[in-house]
């Protein structure tokens, strides 16, 4: 998503300091580095500026990316799908003269684009971006010199509209300006069950390893331990098993006749491992992918146009109701268009999605069903399968729209816990944010070699007091006796629970609060354990004051800056990279060392770096990004225009010029003109491209009407029914700028488009059936609009084998008028909802299609 927010509007100090701070060298910490050395090459730069990068893993890629950690940790991406260096779908302000991303660095290495990387090799390039910045820096003259403290901030203070000060651990302080706090996954005390965990430990002669970067566990207490209860089936409990086998002198042999492929040659002290989760979700690896990444997924019903209805659709949204079916849909769409029939019906779909059931609840025999997924991952992974990887780029791109619907709210409280929240977004993880293949085949190693056992969802923690060992179960499945317990998850979001002495010292002061979202939708609002801050990142203290010069980005702000990932991709306009240019701005600006009035506006900027990699050919362009064939076209707005015919002596009814439409628009859009090659494909590309499906009615009769027909397009009609009404009839044109228009379209008039009003349409066997709200009165020409977007948003959607039957009925649609409770029933596949900047009040849902 492009960032739309105003450039921060914030004031020089008087007697500015001329320092800045930034807090955290990790990968947010370089990206807002390297955005400011890169603003103090710009003619909007004044004097000279220190920045102080504090952190005690500076120079060596931060606390999770460290170049100095073990080579067994390894990357959870591709190395072509990192950067740390701005693309056009950034739309950036400043200037970007650098370019290498991570596959760029590595190649040197021998990596390919497709292979993943140690973390280490990750902080390599960190390491070396720092080193670039500071070289740019050094070139500028004195503009900016950046200044290294590797040691801990504990406390930032000052007012809030004046200078703050950075205390160190050291014992030193800095005064700045203004101070920007890039932090990852922030340390946090023991929750209640993990306090008693440590405590039954202590006084058992037990183990329990807490949640905490792999980099910070002591693996090796696990050793010579029986059985070990892991509390948690993600990323981190992958890493374990890399960390722990490292630690334990083990070795992974190839042994093709396994069935993960390798055999487990053990080191003698390794505890077998009682692995669980609430949902009982096992990460899927990733599909191998070598030698290239193929092009990113564009979804075609959950576009970037439908998530702007939905999250303008009054009441909230319910998950189960509004979305979970367009995400069926999606699925259904992409895997019958590549020729995957067998997978395309729901219930196959749901269980793909939802192997183990769409509840947290126990299963039997979940050992052998978790094994036989796991089994089949590794397989369709490393072959790879194609309607495997379809599936797997298909979530990844509808994990990006559902987090944007979440971002801005528009799921009711209860929905967003308990379905995204609390299922949803781990159902996406365990499909899109896989281990490395590699590391799913060590797991399965393992369990062929009896050190892993599975539970499945409902794992339960418990203490038997006679055999004084952890338990472990799920559900009536069977009791595991432990000797340690390894929490091998994230610490949380979780501002209560900090151990971080500069959050703390804030807590205390009353400068810092939990983030609550208040309900859009009218129930209760949801209480966060983020740290409170505006869009821009502005601190928000306990009585509401704001710190416009303490910024924060990252995860501890997820409420306002949710899904921040802890690296960018390029060409997805990644949240990284935007909120760096936004904060190094920001904090420029408090210095008094940049006048943003006179940056290019981020508009400005995107379409001068688009027009550039046009220029060059496209070789600069960021992979699916759309270069317009025309920056200054892109100020006229595109749309299809509609002609229905309208006979003052004759009227037709609004249903039936609705359905003549809806006609008219699926029929041209799936003509052969409209194909690749064809003279229409050009023009329906650029239209469709990013969902902006615009439609503009006109009313014509007579001479006017045949006037028309001359133009390039597709006619539908309904012929006449005396006793019902008279004949009705739509010409769709292939999209094009809205002017300037053929004469003949042009004095053809947009308003006043009046027809009978009818409940149902006359084509009531049609297979796709379209329903107008009750609950609203539009006019005619408006209806003709709704009635074809849905028809176009269905013949987007269905599968293949319904639109080859829709076509052998020229298309046909239904269109109904229900009445109110049938349409509160709602759970059509297709919601068209309107912005309202015309005729309704407001966002309002208008149609709804099903077949």
């Amino acid at each position: 998503m492009n960032d739309d927010r105003p450039l921060p509007a914030v004031p020089a100090s008087p007697s500015p300091l001329r320092r800045v701070a930034v807090v955290g060298a990790g990968p947010r910490g370089i990206a807002i580095t390297e955005r400011l050395s890169a603003a103090a090459g710009t003619d909007a730069w004044q004097g000279g500026l220190e920045l102080h990068l504090v952190d005690p893993d500076v120079g060596r890629g931060g606390a999770v990316w460290r170049a100095d950690q073990s080579p067994v940790l390894l990357m959870n991406t591709a190395t072509c799908q990192t950067t740390m260096y701005p693309d056009p779908s950034c739309t950036p302000c400043l200037p970007v003269g650098h370019r290498r991303t991570l596959a760029d660095f590595l190649s040197t290495e021998g990596y390919a684009p497709a292979d993943i990387a140690p973390r280490a090799a990750h902080g390599r390039y960190l390491t070396a971006v720092l080193d670039q910045a500071e070289r740019d820096a050094a070139a500028s003259g004195g503009r900016l010199t950046i200044i290294r403290h590797a040691v801990t901030a504990v406390d930032v203070t000052g007012a809030p509209d004046g200078p703050q000060t950075v205390h160190l651990a050291s014992g030193e302080s800095i005064d700045v300006d203004a101070v920007a706090l890039a932090l990852g996954h922030l340390a946090t005390g023991p929750s209640p069950r993990s306090h008693r965990a440590a405590d039954l430990a202590a006084r058992h002669g037990l183990v329990h390893l807490p949640s905490a970067n792999p980099l910070e566990v002591d693996y090796a207490a696990l050793l010579g331990r029986e059985r070990v209860a892991v509390q948690g089936m993600g990323l981190n409990f992958y890493d374990a098993i890399g960390m722990l086998t490292e630690v334990a002198g083990g070795r992974f042999d190839d042994d093709p006749s396994a069935p993960s492929g390798l055999r487990y040659v053990a080191g003698g002290r390794e505890p077998q491992l009682v692995v669980g989760s609430r949902t009982g979700m096992v990460y899927r690896p990733k599909p191998d992918l070598r030698p290239a990444m193929p092009a990113v997924y564009e979804p075609r019903v959950l576009t970037d146009a439908v998530v702007d209805e939905l999250a303008r659709r009054p009441g909230g949204l319910e998950h189960e109701r509004d979305t979970l079916p367009l995400l069926v849909a999606e699925l259904s769409d992409a895997l019958g268009r590549a020729g995957f029939t067998a997978l395309t019906d729901e219930a196959a779909i749901m269980r793909l999605l939802f192997p183990l059931g769409r509840k947290s609840v126990a299963i039997d025999d979940a050992h052998r069903r978790t094994r036989a997924i796991l089994r089949e991952a590794v397989a369709a992974a490393g072959d790879p399968d194609p309607a495997w990887v379809l599936v797997f780029e298909v979530l990844t791109a509808l994990r990006i729209r559902i987090n944007a619907l979440a971002d801005r709210g528009a799921f009711t409280t209860g929905s967003y816990t308990r379905d995204i929240d609390g299922f949803l977004k781990n159902a996406f993880a365990s499909w899109a944010s896989g281990p490395p293949l590699l590391r799913a085949r060590q797991a399965l190693a393992l369990e062929e070699a009896g050190l892993l056992v599975f539970t499945g969802p409902g794992f339960a923690l418990g203490f038997d007091e006679s055999a004084r060992r952890f338990t472990v179960h799920a559900g009536e499945g069977p009791t595991y006796r432990c000797d340690a317990v390894l929490e091998a998850h994230l610490p949380g979001v979780d501002l209560e629970r900090y151990t971080s002495p500069l959050i703390r010292a804030w807590r205390a002061r009353g400068e810092v609060e939990p983030a609550i979202l208040p309900s859009a939708h009218g129930d209760e609002p949801l209480v966060t354990g983020s740290i409170d801050v505006t869009s821009d990142g502005t601190l928000i203290g306990a009585d509401r004051t704001r710190y416009p010069r303490r910024l924060l980005v990252g995860v501890p702000v997820s409420a306002a800056q949710p899904g921040s990932a802890i690296t960018a991709e390029p060409g997805t306009s990644p949240q990284l990279l935007r909120y760096a240019e936004h904060t190094a701005i920001a904090l420029a600006r408090h210095a008094g060392a940049l006048d943003a009035d006179a940056l290019p506006s981020p508009e400005t900027a995107a379409s001068r770096a688009l027009a550039a990699a046009a220029a060059r050919g496209g070789a600069d362009a960021a992979p699916g990004t759309a270069v317009p064939e025309d920056a200054e076209a892109e100020d006229v707005p595109w749309a299809m225009q509609i002609v229905v015919l309208r006979d003052k002596k004759d009227l037709a009814a609004d249903v039936d010029v609705a359905a003549a439409a809806a006609r008219a628009v699926v029929g041209l859009l799936d003509d052969e003109r409209a194909a690749p090659g064809g003279p229409w494909h050009d023009a329906v590309t650029r239209w469709t491209r990013h969902g902006r499906i615009r439609k503009l009615v006109r009313r014509a009769d007579g001479k006017r009407w045949s006037d028309v027909q001359e133009l390039p397009g597709l006619t539908a009609t309904i012929e006449a029914d005396r006793l019902i009404a008279g004949p009705a009839a739509a010409r769709a044109f292939p999209p094009a700028p809205v002017r300037p228009l053929p004469h003949a379209l042009d004095k053809l008039q947009v308003g006043g488009t009046t027809f009978e009003r009818a409940e149902e349409g006359r084509c009531r066997d049609a297979l796709v059936t379209i329903e107008v709200s009750p609950l609203i009165e539009i006019t005619s020409g408006k209806l003709v609009a709704q009635v074809a977007h849905a028809a176009q948003r269905a013949f987007d959607l269905v599968p293949a084998a319904v639109r080859d039957a829709w076509r052998a009925q020229g298309f046909a649609v239904r269109v109904t008028r229900p009445d109110a409770a049938t349409w509160a029933e709602g759970g059509r596949p297709v919601s068209i909802t309107d912005a309202g900047f015309t005729e309704l009040d407001g966002p309002t849902e208008t149609t709804r299609a099903r077949w």
